[in-house]
């Protein structure tokens, strides 16, 4: 992919220190002469070659460009120096001019070589054959002959071929080369493995799921190169300023010399005037960047982000799978009178052990977890949005909200309920049982917030960053706890997807360029409108999201403040 970008920068770099060793030897008079010529003059025209080439390529395009400037006080140089008198080390200034932009190349080329590095090293992480069970069989087979469903047998120290779920064993894998996670993730059977992670101890077989150019890692490989393939602003906008920049260059050289009468004075204008930095410095910062930030686990798609990123003034949260992990756990249980916890557990699993909804399965993997046996339930109706109900031992069992509860006409004692509205009020959703018309208890729950969110959410106030604000569909009692935990001061609930994107532009309109942190899904409508969308996404997930600029691989919100100081 890259072996011919590779020996063009490689002649490059002996181009240049063939260039340097000349006029190392000619500044220090070791030898001024060549074959009856002057010894800068020659490198000047030699080492000027790609420089010239340039020059003439885009004025056959019809175009001036920096190059043409570059080329134009080089040969001015020349022809002064050839012709002797007060000009006669003009070779030598000449020379100095080409080797400047040569080494100038050079360090934009190391600048791209760390980038492209970066992509090589993502690329050494696909092993080339794996271990593949077929019957009571295993055989090494080319990672491209893999298929779905294939049984993967990954041993210690293998590194895995396949995206895919553990079928059998258990090991702790590292995943630090695709997202810097420094602790090795403990998989067991139904856990998710990817592609170019490693198997650190036990044995485990993983059932492939995603196979070739669908793994996760080849999704940010390709990422990766499409962003060090795009141009930036800043880049785009050096192409344009030459345009205008040689004409006048040249009109102020022939203003002087029309004034001076000295050619001397004009060309000395022209090799000052040489856009070196202009020509450089973008395409370099830009390369560096991209590659810095792609060996921290942060994928930026082009460089525009990177700027945009520089001026923002604003950053947008959403909550639920941004700022907290969108995996409820039970904080606790509060039984009615005559009933303990074990009790309304034990109930409300009966129930839930054959729904669907998040919370149904966290009552039910709670009770199994606590050691009670599933008990036997019939007629199971689940009601969308309010809860479900079931028949154990006769009696009817309902599980839902207390608006299911109204509905029911089943009356909360006061204790009980004074309790609901508390936890309520602390900001846990809370599931009410049931059984017949008597209350039995209660389960509530709570969203977990990102361990690491505070700390992101600190380092973004260190930043000087006017305004961090969260917007989210969740009512404020549920909302403003993990607000006030992070030490957000702005929040805005209770936001259909459309309100939240109609928010985030009213922010952008009061604060100028604001950034949207989202998990891609439900906040695709507010990173879409975003100056930079920003999805947090685990290994695994679709990071190729049209709707944002920036991926933070890994799931960790603490990358945002490097990024932006970057």
């Amino acid at each position: 992919m890259f072996g011919l970008l590779e020996d063009t920068q490689q002649r490059h770099c002996v181009l240049t220190v063939l260039m340097a060793a000349a006029v190392l030897v000619y500044a220090t008079g070791a030898a001024e002469v060549v074959c009856g010529f002057d010894l800068a003059m020659l490198a000047a025209l030699v080492g000027g070659c790609p420089i010239f080439y340039a020059a003439a390529a885009a004025l056959v395009r019809g175009r001036l460009s920096a190059d043409f400037a570059v080329s134009l006080a080089v040969l001015a140089a020349i022809y002064l120096g050839y012709r002797g008198g007060c000009a006669e080390n003009m070779h030598l200034v000449a020379a100095e001019v080409v080797l400047v932009m040569l080494i100038g190349k050079v360090l934009e080329h190391a600048a791209v070589n760390r980038t492209r590095g970066g992509i090589e090293a993502l690329l050494a992480l696909r092993p080339e054959t794996a271990r593949v069970r077929s019957g009571n069989r295993e055989h090494f087979v080319p990672i491209d002959e893999i298929e779905p469903e294939d049984i993967v047998i990954v041993r210690p120290g293998d590194r895995i071929a396949v995206d895919g779920a553990v079928v059998a064993g258990s090991s702790a894998v590292d995943q630090s080369p695709i997202i810097g996670e420094s602790s090795p993730a403990n998989k067991t059977i139904g856990e998710r493995v990817f592609a170019g992670t490693i198997n650190l101890h036990g044995t485990i077989e993983v059932e492939a799921e995603r196979v070739g150019r669908g793994t996760a890692l080849d999704r940010i490989i390709r990422l990766a190169e499409r962003a060090a393939s795009g141009k930036a602003p800043a880049q785009r906008l050096a192409d344009r300023c030459a345009t205008w920049f040689v004409p006048i260059v040249l009109g102020i050289a022939l203003v002087c010399y029309a004034i001076s009468g000295d050619i001397l004075r004009s060309v000395a204008i022209l090799v000052v005037a040489c856009p070196c930095a202009l020509v450089l410095a973008a395409p370099t910062a830009i390369a560096a960047a991209i590659g810095a930030l792609a060996r921290q686990g942060v994928l930026v798609k082009e460089g525009t982000a990177l700027e945009k990123l520089g001026r923002l003034r604003s950053v947008v949260f959403g909550k639920t799978g941004t700022l907290t992990l969108g995996r409820p756990r039970i904080v606790r249980i509060v039984p009615a009178g005559g009933y303990g916890e074990n009790d309304v557990l034990r109930l409300a699993a009966a129930v839930e052990r054959h729904s669907d909804h998040p919370i149904g399965k966290l009552i039910a993997e709670r009770a199994a977890a606590e050691g009670f046996h599933p008990v036997e339930s019939k007629r199971f109706e689940a009601h969308p949005g309010l809860g479900a109900e079931a028949v154990v031992a006769g009696r009817r069992l309902r599980v839902g909200s207390p608006r299911l509860m109204e509905l029911c006409q089943i009356l909360l004692p006061d204790a009980l309920r004074q309790q609901v509205d508390g936890l309520s009020a602390a900001g846990c959703g809370v599931v009410l049982v049931a059984r017949d018309r008597e209350a039995v208890g209660a389960v509530a729950f709570q969203d977990t917030v990102r361990s690491e969110a505070k700390a992101a959410v600190a380092g973004l106030g260190e930043l000087k960053i006017e305004r961090i604000v969260m917007l989210t569909g969740d009512n404020p009692a549920a909302a403003r706890p993990v607000a006030e935990e992070l030490g957000i001061g702005e929040i805005r609930t209770d936001l259909m997807p459309g309100e939240k994107a109609a928010a985030f532009r009213q922010i952008q309109k009061e604060s100028g360029p604001a950034a949207m942190v989202g998990d891609g899904v439900n906040d695709a409508a507010s990173l879409a409108t975003a100056d930079v969308g920003i999805a947090i996404a685990k290994i695994g997930t679709d990071v190729a999201t049209d709707s944002v600029e920036m991926v933070l691989v890994g799931d960790d919100l603490r990358k945002l403040p490097g990024a932006i100081a970057l």
